[in-house]
């Protein structure tokens, strides 16, 4: 555990780092990110919890991959608010931390959409409904445009590097 001594030394770095410093700048869209997702996983959350519901008749493998789904919504739409304690903390770790949720959370994107696709197989070729024009190729490409912009930006911006010091 760092000494008092060592924790005004790093905010006094942090205070005479060159460059922008504070959570501001591009810094707001990760924040709004993190407190937009447990909102946006809370409604799927819920709507999983619906289909899952009487009304609907599921086959096991249908269900198993509504149950996935559901429990990926709650643990990534749970890790924000960690990530916002680090980031109101300015914690170094904060960036590393931010980069890991995104790339775990596209991981279980990938593994949600190769069970969704085989458990609901017969639903998209009856309805004609391609998986991917679904509005589902349009999230992968926004999870992977997301990690290429944001990682970059937590590794190189020197806002990032003068902020998070602690």
């Amino acid at each position: 555990m760092p000494t008092l001594e060592q924790l005004r030394a790093r905010d006094y770095q942090a205070a005479m780092a060159k460059g922008p410093t504070g959570l501001g700048g591009w810094l707001i869209l990760p924040l709004i990110g993190m407190l937009a997702s447990p909102v946006a996983n809370a409604i799927v959350v819920l709507n999983s919890l619906d289909v899952l519901g009487p009304g609907y008749v599921l086959t096991t493998q249908q269900a198993f991959a509504v149950r996935f789904e559901l429990a990926q919504a709650v643990v990534i739409g749970v890790a924000p608010i960690g990530l916002l304690v680090l980031f109101f903390k300015r914690k170094k770790v904060f960036p590393g931390a931010f980069i890991a949720w995104q790339v775990v959370n596209l991981i279980w994107m990938l593994m949600a959409f190769a069970l969704t696709q085989n458990a609901f197989r017969d639903y998209y070729e009856a309805s004609g409904v391609s998986f991917w024009g679904d509005g589902n190729g349009r999230t992968l490409v926004g999870a992977l445009l997301g990690i290429a912009i944001w990682t970059g930006y937590m590794l190189n911006s020197v806002r990032v590097r003068n902020t998070f010091v602690r």
